[in-house]
C-alpha cells in the first residue's frame, strides 16, 4: 500500500555492491545497486523515497557529480557518500551541496548502517513514505493492532533487536519475529525497517 523505501547503492566495485545490498536488506531495507552515475541516472526512479549510498570516485560520472546532476533535477533524496578515497576538501564540498554524511569505507558497514537508520529515520522521510494518507488514516491502520504488537512496534521504533525485545517481553525471538510480521501484514508496510518508521509518524499525530 505504502511507497516502499529504497536505498539505492551507486558504486563500481561489484564486491562492495555485493556486500552491501546483502547486509542492508538482512538488515530490512529495500536496496537497489548501480555501477555507475550513468545507469543510476537512467534507471532509478528518483521520486521514490529512499537515500543513496554513493561512491566518490567511479568510472565515468564521479560521485561529486552524480550529485549535482540529482540537485539539477530536483532530486529530494539524502546522500550518504561511502568512499575509499575521501579528502577534506571532497567532504566539505558534499556536504556543502547537501549531503546528510561522508563516511570512509574503512569505518566498516556498521557505521553505514547507522548513517543509513539515522537518515531514515528523519520526520521528511516519514512525511515523504506515507504522504497519500491523512492522520485520521494512519490512526485506524495503527489501531488495527493488538496491544502486544503495539509494544513490539514501539520496542523497533526504539531500535531494540529482535532478541532485546523477547528478553522484555519474555517471549521467544520467534515470537517477536512472528509479531513483527503480522504488524507488517496489518500496516501493509513492505519491509521490517518500515515500522520504525510509521510508528515515528504515529507518535507525532497522537502527540498533536
Amino acid at each position: 500500500m505504502f511507497d516502499s523505501l529504497i536505498i539505492r547503492v551507486v558504486d563500481d566495485d561489484e564486491s562492495i555492491r555485493t556486500t552491501l545490498k546483502e547486509v542492508l536488506e538482512q538488515n530490512g531495507w529495500n536496496c537497489v545497486t548501480y555501477c555507475s552515475a550513468e545507469e543510476m541516472l537512467r534507471e532509478d526512479a528518483i521520486s521514490v523515497p529512499g537515500c543513496i549510498v554513493l561512491d566518490l570516485k567511479m568510472e565515468g560520472m564521479s560521485g561529486l557529480e552524480l550529485q549535482t546532476e540529482l540537485n539539477k533535477r530536483g532530486s529530494r533524496l539524502p546522500i550518504i557518500f561511502f568512499s575509499g578515497h575521501g579528502d577534506v576538501d571532497s567532504a566539505v564540498l558534499a556536504m556543502k551541496h547537501g549531503a546528510v554524511n561522508f563516511l570512509r569505507k574503512a569505518t566498516g558497514v556498521s557505521e553505514l548502517l547507522k548513517a543509513v537508520s539515522s537518515t531514515l529515520g528523519t520526520d521528511g522521510q516519514a512525511d515523504q513514505l506515507f504522504k497519500n494518507y491523512t492522520p485520521g488514516e494512519l490512526v485506524s491502520f495503527y489501531e488495527n493492532l493488538t496491544p502486544q504488537e503495539k509494544e513490539v512496534a514501539f520496542l523497533v521504533a526504539e531500535g531494540f533487536l529482535n532478541s532485546d525485545i523477547a528478553r522484555k517481553l519474555g517471549v521467544s525471538s520467534k515470537t517477536v519475529r512472528n509479531y513483527k510480521v503480522h504488524i507488517r501484514q496489518k500496516l501493509q508496510l513492505n519491509t521490517p525497517a518500515e515500522i520504525s518508521l510509521f510508528m515515528q509518524k504515529i507518535r507525532s499525530i497522537l502527540k498533536d
